[in-house]
Parts: C-alpha cells; sequence; structure tokens
C-alpha cells in the first residue's frame, strides 16, 4: 500500500499498489497453437488477479511445434514486426516455449527490458534444488534441451529428458 497526504482529510489516504503501478507483460507464445495461447493467458490472469496487465500473442506464421531450426527462424519476421509496431506497450516479456527459440533476438528487441525464457528460468530454478528432468513432446528436441542446460550452466543437474506420452 502507498501513503499518501490528502488535502481535504487529517489522516492520510491508502491506496492499493495496484492503482499506483500497473506493469504491462507480453507472453510471447512463440508457435501458432490457439489453445496454447489461450491457456497460457488464462494462466497468467488467474495467477497475476489482476496485479499485472497481462497479454498473450501467438506468431502465426510459425508451425504449431517448434521442433527444429527451420521452425524456429520461420518465427522471426512476425517476432520483429512485433516489436517494432508494439514492443513500447509493454514493461516485460516471456518467451513461452521451453527451447526458448530466438531468446537472444527477444531480449535485443526488447531494448534492456526484462526478458525471460521459460527453459531458462525453469531449468535455473530447478537446478537450485538439485537434480531435474526435463519432458518433451517429441523425441528430436532431446538433443537441444541438453545444449539448453549446457548454455543455462546447470547441465550437470539435468538427469534425463523424456519424450511424453500424451
Amino acid at each position: 500500500y502507498e501513503f499518501m497526504d490528502a488535502r481535504h482529510f487529517s489522516l492520510p489516504v491508502i491506496r492499493p499498489l495496484k492503482e499506483v503501478f500497473h506493469m504491462r507483460i507480453l507472453i510471447i507464445n512463440p508457435n501458432s497453437d490457439q489453445n496454447t495461447e489461450v491457456l497460457l493467458q488464462r494462466t497468467a490472469e488467474h495467477f497475476l488477479q489482476e496485479r499485472t496487465a497481462v497479454e498473450t500473442i501467438s506468431i502465426t506464421s510459425a508451425p504449431r511445434l517448434i521442433v527444429t531450426y527451420a521452425d524456429q527462424a520461420a518465427s522471426v519476421p512476425e517476432l520483429i514486426k512485433l516489436f517494432r509496431q508494439r514492443g513500447d506497450q509493454y514493461d516485460a516479456f516471456v518467451l513461452a516455449c521451453h527451447g526458448d527459440p530466438n531468446l537472444e533476438l527477444v531480449q535485443e528487441l526488447a531494448g534492456g527490458k526484462p526478458v525471460y525464457g521459460i527453459a531458462q528460468a525453469s531449468m535455473r530454478m530447478a537446478a537450485m534444488r538439485g537434480g531435474f528432468a526435463v519432458l518433451t513432446p517429441s523425441a528430436k528436441i532431446i538433443p537441444k534441451k541438453f545444449a539448453l542446460a549446457r548454455k543455462y550452466h546447470c547441465e550437470d543437474q539435468l538427469k534425463t529428458v523424456q519424450v511424453s506420452k500424451s
């Protein structure tokens, strides 16, 4: 809460912080799966409970599942366009794909604003707690998960990568 001096009252007026500071976060779903976009938006809204404004956008030019580097590259023109047109409207960004596709590009386009990749965030948090495993939807992605763990300096804590059954 913020305390403010009120001109017409002898006691301070207390306002909730959400009225004082309203951060705007853009969640980028770097694939074109609309069901994922809806799930991400609902989850973020439930978690944030109106404390922060959040919007989720899918990259429609990308495939439904990003498996290869070519899949990852397909989203680049749309990502650049998104940031040029709307990047200044947000205070922070979340890249919501566990492969963190184009994370460095998004960080560059964000111009110093915070950018969080969910692979980087989840692997580093899990590594702090000890060994961890990763589930992935495709066997083709397994080598990339180990490469990300090396990149994020937690390869010793990553014990296994398994393909999910669903």
